[in-house]
Formats: structure tokens, C-alpha cells, sequence
């Protein structure tokens, strides 16, 4: 199946990276947001249930 991306929607992407402390555990995930240009979609969540989204534009020396 390909997506409007122009990408195989079925086909696993990088395993995302996942940093904890005491109250929160935090996932930061690699997103294309246009064909050659990636950002970085970090999720947040806290002890209580909350949870809190951002997107990181990519940055010059990004690897990613």
C-alpha cells in the first residue's frame, strides 16, 4: 500500500528514542514532513496521564 507520502505506509520506520525520569517518560520519534526534509515529533507522558505533543522543526546537523 503507498500512502500520499509516496511512501510504503506498511514499512517500519526508526525505533523511536525513549528517555525516563521519575515522573515522566518521554518518546521522540522521526517524522517526514516532506520528501528529504525529516522533524521530530516528541510525545510526553506524565505519571497522572497527561500527555503532551510537539513537533521539533529538523536543525542544521540534524542526522535525521
Amino acid at each position: 500500500m503507498t500512502g500520499s507520502m509516496g511512501r510504503d505506509q506498511g514499512h517500519r520506520g526508526k525505533v523511536p528514542e525513549i528517555r525516563t525520569d521519575q515522573d515522566t517518560i518521554t518518546f521522540v520519534l522521526t517524522i517526514t514532513v516532506r520528501e528529504g526534509t525529516t522533524a521530530k515529533l516528541v510525545l510526553r507522558c506524565d505519571r497522572d496521564g497527561g500527555i503532551q505533543a510537539s513537533i521539533r522543526p529538523a536543525s542544521l546537523g540534524d542526522p535525521d
